[in-house]
């Protein structure tokens, strides 16, 4: 089962890891980050920036994650 999950932080050690085994398993992973990152898996979006209460605020309203 697909679960949709938001990363923040993604472009890191820990959180590129987290987000390439979160892709393999098969889920939607939203990315929160400062630094650019490039990715072609129509399963990831990213969203560059910083997580803000207002930013925090719109995503949860446009989507509903499991995680």
């Amino acid at each position: 089962m697909m679960k949709r999950v938001l990363l923040i932080g993604g472009t890191g050690t820990l959180g590129s890891y987290a987000a390439t085994e979160l892709l393999t398993l098969g889920h939607h992973v939203d990315c929160i980050a400062r630094r650019d990152m490039m990715v072609y898996n129509r399963n990831y979006t990213y969203i560059q920036g910083t997580a803000t209460d207002e930013l925090l605020s719109e995503l949860f309203a446009k989507n509903r994650y499991d995680c």
